[in-house]
């Protein structure tokens, strides 16, 4: 693709807001960069608690999350626009909805019960702090914590087992972009069938209608794996280029280019 490509509509790309980020900022910005540099036009950049519906755009390139943009981008989907992701598929992303969504299609994922600990997420939305994230030894810890969480008024929340293994980072752009790494810097881990994680990877975001998506998955020692994440635009650190590019093909895919 060529970077001083014409585009023919006008395009507008939304940065996620800083309480999702997870002080990753600069790089949800990046992404959002290099994106706009591979489509070879002068794009605008908005953060997403600016956005309104003075924005007009053909196209949404949207990291948002809050509910108020997700209800912007309906609105301006039902005009006619083209939105990567969808509101209704970056919503389906929150994690008591990926988790029950998950379990209904039978995607590979830990156990509700386990033998090595448990870990308990807030379920309400994605985490904002590491505290929304919670590892617990055993089911009277896990109990504890539930409690506790109650208590602070978080009633939503998604508990699942502990699965031993490699932890796995994997980004995606529909089903023709996918690449992963091994965490904690390890050269060698355990063998397991990356393309048939591309499979599963692919069939939930097509499952819940989504584009641009990242996660986490545990490779046990045996080759199975678990997704233990599953995210909407990911800021696609360790791929940055070659993800932009996609994005960017993606959107020339629907003929909007």
């Amino acid at each position: 693709m060529h970077e001083n490509m014409k585009i023919k509509h006008n395009i507008i790309a939304i940065r996620r807001d800083v309480k999702y980020s997870l002080d990753a900022e600069q790089k949800d910005k990046d992404i959002l960069t290099a994106t706009i540099r591979h489509l070879g036009n002068d794009i605008k950049m908005i953060d997403e608690s600016l956005f309104t519906l003075q924005d007009h755009a053909d196209i949404y390139l949207s990291m948002g999350r809050l509910p108020q943009t997700l209800e912007l981008l309906r609105i301006k989907a039902a005009e006619g626009a083209l939105v990567i992701n969808t509101p209704d598929s970056v919503g389906a992303c929150s994690r008591k909805q990926i988790t029950k969504l998950m379990r209904e299609n039978d995607i590979a994922m830990p156990p509700v019960k386990g033998a090595f600990g448990y870990w308990l997420k807030r379920g309400d939305s994605l985490a904002q702090a590491d505290s929304d994230v919670v590892f617990c030894e055993n089911e009277e810890e896990l109990a504890l914590n539930k409690a506790e969480w109650q208590k602070r008024g978080i009633m939503s929340f998604v508990e699942s087992a502990h699965v031993p293994g490699d932890l796995i980072k994997f980004y995606g752009v529909s089903d023709h972009f996918f690449r992963w790494y091994r965490m904690h810097d390890v050269d060698q881990g355990y063998d397991f069938d990356i393309k048939a994680l591309q499979r599963e990877a692919v069939r939930l975001a097509k499952i819940i209608g989504i584009d641009v998506f990242g996660g986490d998955c545990i490779v046990c020692q045996d080759g199975h794996f678990y997704l233990i994440d599953f995210n909407d635009w990911p800021s696609f650190a360790r791929c940055k280029e070659e993800a932009a590019e996609a994005i960017a093909q993606l959107v020339k895919k629907n003929e909007y280019i």
